[in-house]
């Protein structure tokens, strides 16, 4: 029986072993989460497009409002939406929404709104700014009306 060609052996063990290296990579790459390499606090989530890519991760509900924490995948940024009930505040005070991001129990960003724009015939809204959330921060949302405040826990 012939002995086979060592050089030509290893090449192929080479060839095999760089495929799956490669493989592997896109793995990974599929299965982890994007994080972007912009900052997009203080940044509209709307105007930047964030918003396309956001979804709800927390809610609570507060005395006459909702108060809702957005994240966005292609952004790893967050943001603040609060729902007020028409006619359960007081115009000339109302209900604030406010994002805060932190590292390591050190508040990093926060972004508030209180500029109510109409919704629905049920709901006034407004969201905040962004605040970075990815790699090692966390974000919540908090909102408030006239003394009542609810937070929606860390994301």
């Amino acid at each position: 029986m012939p002995q086979p060609n060592r050089s030509r052996v290893f090449r192929r063990a080479a060839a095999l072993a760089s495929t799956c290296l490669t493989l592997s990579a896109v793995v990974l790459t599929m299965s982890s989460p994007a994080y972007a390499s912009t900052s997009y606090n203080g940044k509209d989530p709307v105007s930047t497009g964030c918003s396309s890519t956001g979804s709800t991760k927390a809610f609570a509900d507060g005395n006459g409002f909702i108060i809702e924490l957005h994240w966005s995948t292609a952004c790893a940024s967050a943001w603040a939406d609060i729902y007020a009930e028409r006619g359960a505040y007081d115009a000339a005070n109302p209900p604030t929404a406010e994002i805060i991001s932190e590292k390591n129990g050190v508040v990093q960003a926060t972004y508030a709104c209180h500029n109510l724009t109409s919704y629905n015939s049920t709901y006034t809204t407004c969201h905040t700014a962004m605040v970075n959330d990815g790699i090692g921060l966390a974000a919540e949302a908090y909102g408030e009306n006239d003394g009542d405040g609810v937070y929606t826990g860390w994301f």
